[in-house]
């Protein structure tokens, strides 16, 4: 079973390089980060143990601080830092780390995050491992060295200059994570549906309800289906035969509903399709799946017309609940801006009528005559 997120330090997918100092952790760290920066958007967090200083004395910011400032920040058109007195940085790089794909950390050894032990045969070093060994909570996954040879059998040993082996063990080891990953379907149908005058989840546009035909499609696809919708809802005949996920943020849209799923189920990606999408078929869901990138914080298609991604057809990572909530806290409760502001993979779909919505009747109509002239069956 993949590790829980709030069980890692920084981000889902992360590995601490850890030993002492002159161990060769920032040497293995730079050639990895050369390695895996072709394909992935890498974050890099280095643990000092001693008290470093970032700011210097005479500047600005120093003379901030030592005022009584506890949070700076410095920003130029190329790059931006934050300085802080904060020592909740766990929480702080959360944030800032989100949008990376993968995250190397340097240090940080007595952490319980998953880590690779730097080894070079000294007594520290055999104080440390015998540590990690006497804990089986020390996630160590593997000792890098300068020998041929491993301090012991039981934990996979490289020479740190087989770079290209650690490279692949480090990435099928996020693989496996990935894979261990459920994929649950979530149907949004908690929308008031004001301007279609009934609810849009109880019509019909291929035999059946909406809602019986997403699930249907969904359920092809994932480990568990669920419909989200508002606790008044749930023991509607056309909605009381599903598993539902009551949304808790109330008055919040299709963002509500997405994060309740996260509360429900925080550690599964969740593909997610709005009951207003009648065009949505079996063959766009299993492209959406097959090209999806969980590296990324979501993968969607794109509406070429607008030139944006669309929300409401997309698989949405874990860490994408913490970027959800703080968009939601900033007081925009729209998926589409977390989308654009965030670091995803966009898809061109193979056909762009799939990422139709219908809001009103008039748009009904036109859409169940589209329908029925496409020949599109019910997928039951």
């Amino acid at each position: 079973m993949t590790t829980n997120y709030k069980d890692h330090l920084f981000h889902p997918l992360e590995i601490s390089i850890c030993g002492h100092s002159g161990s060769g952790k920032s040497t293995l760290i730079e050639k990895l980060i050369k390695k895996f920066s072709p394909s992935f958007n890498i974050g890099y967090i280095k643990h000092d143990s001693h008290k470093f200083e970032m700011d210097k004395k005479g500047k600005d910011t120093f003379r901030a601080k030592a005022a009584g400032a506890t949070n700076m920040a410095i920003s130029s058109p190329n790059s931006n830092a934050i300085l802080s007195n904060n020592q909740n940085n766990k929480f702080i790089f959360r944030q800032n780390f989100v949008d990376s794909d993968i995250v190397f950390i340097e240090g940080y050894k007595k952490s319980l995050c998953h880590k690779i032990l730097m080894w070079t045969d000294s007594d520290d070093d055999k104080t440390l491992l015998k540590q990690y060994l006497d804990d089986g909570k020390q996630n160590l996954l593997a000792i890098i060295g300068e020998s041929e040879y491993a301090p012991v059998d039981s934990i996979r040993y490289f020479n740190r200059d087989n770079i290209d082996q650690i490279y692949t063990f480090i990435r099928d080891f996020w693989d496996k994570e990935i894979s261990a990953r459920p994929l649950y379907g979530l149907i949004l149908s908690g929308g008031r549906s004001i301007r279609m005058g009934e609810d849009k989840s109880a019509i019909s546009y291929h035999g059946n309800t909406q809602t019986t035909y997403l699930y249907n499609i969904l359920a092809k696809f994932t480990q568990e289906t669920y419909v989200s919708c508002r606790a008044e809802q749930k023991n509607n005949s056309h909605l009381s035969p599903y598993p539902n996920i009551d949304d808790r943020f109330v008055g919040f849209g299709p963002t509500g509903g997405i994060l309740s799923a996260f509360q429900k189920h925080p550690n599964a990606a969740w593909l997610v399709v709005a009951c207003d999408m009648p065009f949505i078929s079996s063959e766009a869901i299993f492209d959406l799946i097959k090209r999806r990138n969980p590296y990324k914080l979501a993968t969607c298609f794109l509406n070429e017309e607008k030139n944006w991604p669309e929300p409401l057809c997309a698989i949405y990572e874990p860490k994408a609940a913490l970027k959800l909530g703080q968009f939601l806290a900033m007081g925009k409760p729209c998926p589409r801006k977390v989308l654009m502001n965030s670091n995803i993979q966009s898809l061109r779909a193979v056909d762009q009528k799939i990422l139709g919505n219908v809001n009103t009747m008039d748009e009904f109509k036109i859409a169940r005559s589209q329908i029925q002239a496409m020949g599109m069956n019910d997928e039951n």
